[in-house]
């Protein structure tokens, strides 16, 4: 009985209520922590490291920023600039508006390089519009093998990429209206490589002199003839895979008269020529 007594006196004593009053209590924060703190808390510590994950992931984005898809105007706008074929019609048209819209006069214009003063010269020809002999041998020496690498030669075109066409384009007119159309080849919706030009006055008659000849000079020189030597593309390669440009519109022609004769126009054209009696 007296164990009892000193248990139940122990239990009754300060320091074993304030001891089991603190133990409780820590229990109980213990508790409230893991089940109303510590889930809180691992959640967004979890978020936070899922912010800084995709944050990365941006920076990793934006240092490699995906390419735009190319659409159908994009497509279209580099078969104008080059086509997939020659299109040489639709270009010979664009100048002729170019001439139309600048002043200039276009002269002549020829595939390949002129540069030569005397178009015949420049083009392997005399002034008796017949072939130099220099000319005569190259062209047999060309027609001995043309027919052999013809073919090949067609074959290794149409795998080629990009295909440079040049061509020459000799103009006349005044010095505003040549500089004016060297400006639209530049403007124009496909793509047009000016690699050289030549200027020159027109010519003035030596043997004049004084007023007449100062005269004279001052008319010519506001005429100019310019020789363009430029290169435009093709990409025979996308044949096929790209959409080729529309076909050109016809020209609108006036209503053509009929050029057969009645019997009634032609009866009276023969009575004539009938001699008269």
């Amino acid at each position: 009985m007296r164990k009892m007594a000193d248990y139940l006196n122990y239990l009754k004593s300060p320091y074993t209520i304030i001891g089991s009053v603190v133990t409780a209590g820590l229990v109980v924060n213990i508790y409230l922590a893991f089940v109303f703190v510590l889930p809180p808390y691992l959640n967004e510590r979890q978020f936070n490291n899922q912010i800084d994950a995709l944050q990365q992931q941006k920076a990793a984005i934006e240092n490699k920023p995906i390419p735009a898809k190319v659409t159908d105007e994009d497509i279209q706008k580099l078969v104008e600039q080059v086509p997939t074929q020659e299109e040489l019609v639709r270009f010979l048209l664009s100048i002729r508006e170019l001439e139309a819209s600048s002043g200039a006069i276009i002269e002549t214009v020829s595939m390949g390089n002129v540069s030569s003063n005397d178009p015949l010269t420049a083009l392997g020809l005399t002034s008796g519009n017949e072939e130099a002999p220099s000319t005569q041998q190259q062209n047999r020496s060309k027609s001995s093998t043309a027919n052999g690498s013809s073919s090949s030669q067609k074959q290794a075109k149409n795998d080629q990429t990009t295909v440079a066409h040049d061509l020459t384009i000799a103009i006349n007119g005044s010095y505003p209206s040549t500089v004016d159309f060297i400006n639209g080849l530049y403007q124009m919706n496909r793509f047009v490589n000016v690699r050289k030009w030549t200027v020159t006055a027109g010519n003035t008659n030596p043997a004049s002199s004084g007023m007449i000849a100062s005269k004279a000079a001052d008319e010519t020189r506001e005429n100019t003839r310019m020789v363009i030597e430029i290169t435009i593309f093709s990409a025979n390669a996308y044949e096929g895979k790209f959409k080729e440009l529309p076909p050109l519109s016809p020209h609108i022609v006036d209503k053509r008269l009929d050029p057969t004769w009645t019997e009634e126009h032609f009866q009276a054209l023969l009575r004539t020529t009938q001699p008269q009696q």
